[in-house]
């Protein structure tokens, strides 16, 4: 039987929307933590955002919605109304954890923020996912990954190949930087609970889509200063660490990295082993050059055309190098090591249809697997959070004839 979850026990009040904060909420749930996520009577607009996805996401069925909030509570609050600012304040006085994406400029007035905040309960540990940044002019800019971490940050720019004058931004990955985001906030937010165990103290953390965008590039912005150019050109770049497009039409990527031990099998491999004779193609620095990369890369094309990717599969297997076939977004869904190391789950949805949904790939020996629990529905546990609470039927009754919150 597993132990306890690590963060059971803790409360975490969730104000959020969409997909960065919510992740995070749902990670911290799955390692035991009480989430319950708060939302305006019109619910988190990611509950209608999937249908550009062509993904479902009606109140019964909603696969996308889900991931990112498995395991949650929700509770519906109008904050715009003096009574649901009290209730809003009753449950930070019992949190442990604030979290949410909600700007600085609109946390300020409803008192929200964290300079209010810290006096009000100065144990709460209060987590903020921001856009740009908190110092300087673009503080309260709006800001998704797709635009503030994948396009500012540089990647859909330089992640693109310039293919012989073909040249097009790369299209921003939805969703992907949000989470990569909140795994960091959530290493935060553990850190600063772990600190108030010896101090007593709250905290405020934090992280930002820019900032991590910075982080996630590190390498590539860095070497750029010495002269390392992005976009790639086709024909200008490691040969040995380039995608080759197979007789299957699949497109099979390799990575020497370990050159002295396996360029050697690589070439081998690709019957071309007279090229370590020759002082132009056996160093990996010379590499650099345009004419040599553009040679080896047309050399290397043709061998690959000669066999399926199954065959360089084999090979590459047998010789220990690494490599990788290139998938689809929909090929992962059928990957056995997806489903070897649960990294996939079929939810059965309360309409009695089941999708295959991802989950989070942090794991704790000791808690296990934690059980996938859908998400909640909009207002589905406002009533058992309200009487946690203290309030009684007639109570909750007239928040909801006032329009403080919606019950299910």
């Amino acid at each position: 039987m597993a132990d306890m979850r690590p963060l059971e026990g803790v409360k975490i009040v969730e104000l959020s929307t969409y997909v960065a904060a919510s992740s995070c909420g749902r990670m911290l749930a799955d390692f035991g933590a009480d989430v319950i996520k708060v939302e305006a009577p019109f619910g988190d607009g990611f509950r209608n955002f999937p249908r550009a996805y062509k993904s479902p996401c009606t109140e019964d069925c909603n696969p996308m919605f889900d991931t990112l909030n498995a395991g949650k509570k929700s509770l519906v609050l109008n904050l715009k109304t003096k009574e649901g600012m009290k209730i809003f304040h009753q449950m930070l006085a019992e949190a442990d954890v604030f979290l949410t994406n909600t700007r600085n400029q609109s946390l300020v007035p409803m008192g929200l923020d964290y300079e209010t905040l810290r006096k009000k309960y100065p144990r709460l540990v209060i987590a903020n996912l921001v856009a740009y940044g908190e110092k300087g002019d673009e503080v309260n800019r709006p800001g998704y990954d797709t635009m503030a971490l994948w396009t500012r940050g540089g990647f859909t720019h330089d992640i693109a190949v310039d293919n012989e004058g073909h040249y097009c931004p790369t299209i921003p990955l939805m969703g992907a930087g949000d989470i990569a985001c909140a795994m960091g906030l959530m290493g935060a937010i553990a850190s600063a609970l772990y600190a108030r165990e010896r101090t007593g103290q709250g905290d405020r953390v934090s992280i930002s889509l820019y900032g991590t965008a910075l982080w996630l590039g590190s390498m590539m912005i860095e070497s750029t200063q010495y002269g390392h150019e992005y976009p790639k050109k086709r024909y200008v770049q490691t040969p040995v660490g380039a995608a080759y497009k197979c007789s299957d039409g699949k497109w099979f990527t390799c990575n020497v990295v370990n050159f002295p031990k396996d360029y050697p099998n690589f070439l081998r491999i690709l019957e071309h082993t007279e090229l370590l004779e020759d002082e132009r193609y056996n160093n990996r620095p010379k590499m650099n050059n345009p004419e040599i990369s553009e040679y080896l890369i047309r050399l290397f094309e043709e061998s690959f055309a000669k066999h399926p990717s199954d065959y360089w599969k084999k090979q590459f297997e047998e010789n220990d190098l690494c490599f990788e076939i290139a998938q689809t977004f929909q090929d992962t869904l059928t990957d056995p090591t997806a489903w070897e190391n649960d990294y996939l789950f079929r939810l059965k949805h309360p309409n009695g249809t089941e999708s295959t949904v991802v989950r989070p790939s942090l794991r704790s020996e000791n808690m296990g697997l934690p059980e996938y629990d859908r998400g909640p529905m909009l207002g589905e546990h406002s009533a058992e959070v309200l009487k946690a609470l203290g309030y009684q039927e007639d109570e909750i009754a007239k928040l909801v004839m006032g329009g403080a919150t919606v019950v299910k």
